[in-house]
């Protein structure tokens, strides 16, 4: 009984061998030729250029609000419960005018924001998918900075950049 399961066995892998060794020598070769690609150059005309810079124009009225100043920027850890807790805590300048303020926070995991109406944003760690931790990496130093919004859809320049400190 085993001669014949070892015989079935290695017929098997011999034709399973057979047929990879047959499909790859019948496989056509993919050759292509690329054609080359000319330098294009597009010429616009005056309207084209009046209308975009009537729109860049547009823009740059509507950043009309300060620029708004982080105070503070730390990111500690609380070991005073269990299971420990880790707190994030910015808060910035407020700026006249602003009726909300966009917070934008780049770690090692990516950049996220966060939109806020208060010239602060205190986070607990999993109460909210945008505060993964204490982002405490050697990589990547995580920095954030605040950008304000007003009505009719003005807004400031963004802040500073300023590096979150971490503590622990």
């Amino acid at each position: 009984m085993r001669k014949k399961r070892r015989i079935v066995t290695l017929v098997l892998t011999l034709l399973l061998t057979c047929s990879m060794v047959a499909q790859a020598g019948f496989t056509p070769r993919y050759d292509v030729d690329m054609p080359e690609i000319p330098d294009i150059h597009v010429e616009l005309s005056d309207e084209v250029k009046e209308a975009v810079n009537q729109a860049a124009q547009k823009q740059i009225e509507k950043m009309i609000l300060d620029k708004p100043a982080i105070i503070n920027a730390t990111c500690w850890h609380c070991r005073y419960f269990y299971p420990y807790i880790n707190n994030l805590i910015i808060s910035w300048e407020s700026v006249e005018g602003a009726t909300s303020y966009k917070v934008e926070v780049t770690d090692a995991s990516g950049t996220r924001t966060k939109e806020v109406t208060n010239n602060y944003l205190i986070l607990t760690e999993g109460e909210d998918d945008f505060f993964p931790g204490c982002m405490d990496t050697e990589d990547v130093r995580p920095i954030v900075r605040v950008r304000a919004y007003g009505e009719e859809e003005t807004y400031s320049p963004w802040s500073d950049a300023v590096e979150i400190c971490c503590y622990k």
